[in-house]
């Protein structure tokens, strides 16, 4: 990668971590172009040379989020031997969160809205996948259903996973720290590979 390359990379990785601050502080809407350049340190103009509008945003800050978030890389975790551990291993990691992840979540619960309530305008927006390849494998096995599509399983496991975080935010530590509790999060984990296995 020469000079040139890398400095339009670097440049769009500050975009997209100025939007996902300012959408966290503020919620996604139209009309915030004028504001994520400015935070940017760039001209609306030169916003407009990387991404011609929110959705060209939203659609890389959500990959961006999924292929780095801390669930992706615990799913890989090698002490794991089938898909249905790796998904209650990662949920019982809940409470070591860090504070960027719990971002990463709450992004994702603001995306879904965002996506089911412009759903209307016709645009295609993509699901944010955690664990499909783990999904996908627990099918191929006949450990996981069988009789819904991957995207339809995968996104409802991640809006699980987003709306228990985005919760869990809205309470007192005490109560934030109950819901992080290993008996809930086994209680989580149950229904979420309940619902996976079709009990």
């Amino acid at each position: 990668m020469n000079k040139l390359e890398q400095k339009r990379a670097e440049r769009k990785q500050r975009i997209l971590s100025e939007a996902k601050k300012l959408f966290l502080e503020r919620g996604i809407s139209d009309g915030l172009m004028s504001e994520i350049a400015l935070r940017s340190g760039i001209s609306r103009q030169r916003l407009y040379v990387y991404y011609n509008n929110l959705d060209e945003i939203l659609s890389d800050l959500v990959a961006d989020v999924v292929a780095h978030s801390y669930l992706a890389r615990i799913a890989d975790a090698p002490d794991c031997d089938s898909p249905d551990n790796i998904i209650r291993y990662s949920i019982l990691s809940f409470k070591n969160l860090s504070e960027e992840v719990h971002d990463d979540l709450l992004f994702l619960t603001l995306y879904s809205v965002y996506a089911t309530t412009n759903n209307k305008k016709g645009k295609a927006y993509a699901p944010f996948p955690l664990f499909e390849k783990q999904i996908r494998a627990g099918q191929e096995s006949g450990l996981f259903r069988r009789d819904k599509p991957l995207e339809e399983l995968t996104a409802a496991l991640s809006h699980i996973l987003a709306g228990y975080t985005f919760y869990c935010e809205t309470l007192s530590r005490e109560g934030r720290d109950q819901m992080l509790s290993d008996e809930l999060l086994s209680r989580l984990a149950d229904m979420v590979i309940s619902y996976l296995k079709n009990d």
